[in-house]
């Protein structure tokens, strides 16, 4: 019997360490023109390009439009605060917002900027990386669109 029960813990790792489950939940809440909230069951991931690691949020959902972003952590992806104000590179967009015509974007490359705050807690070597982000993004109304009365909208998103 003893045999039995050792070949069963090698088989069980006999770890008493707490099983952690390797799944993300993401949470968006839009605030400006639009005050909405959606949760999804994933969107947020490391990216490695020529540039180095990349932070990608991308999902859609009927609330929020779809919501894209990059950020470039430079060589490596580990846990950090970083602002847009010491990265270089990094984008936002939102599209299909409002009446479905209505963009809204932020990043190194438009004007203005809008701004960014990453608190990235923990990037796994496999599996989705976990953290939070606020990005002020600018409301880009094209002809004849209601987009709502003011020119910024912040989303929040916990992933």
């Amino acid at each position: 019997m003893t045999k039995l029960g050792v070949i069963v813990c090698v088989a069980a790792a006999c770890s008493n360490a707490p099983v952690v489950a390797n799944t993300q939940t993401c949470a968006f809440d839009l605030s400006g023109n639009v005050v909405t909230t959606a949760t999804t069951p994933a969107c947020a991931s490391i990216a490695q390009t020529d540039a180095g690691a990349e932070l990608v949020i991308d999902t859609t959902t009927a609330t929020t439009g779809r919501v894209q972003a990059t950020i470039n952590l430079g060589a490596t992806a580990t846990a950090a605060n970083l602002t847009s104000d010491n990265v270089v590179d990094w984008s936002a967009v939102i599209l299909g917002f409002g009446d479905a015509n209505c963009v809204l974007s932020a990043g190194s490359g438009a004007t203005p900027h809008g701004a960014f705050n990453l608190e990235l807690a923990d990037v796994p070597d496999a599996g989705p990386p976990h953290g939070a982000i606020t990005i002020q993004l600018s409301v880009e109304a094209p002809p004849k669109t209601s987009c709502g009365a003011g020119d910024t909208e912040t989303v929040h998103v916990a992933f």
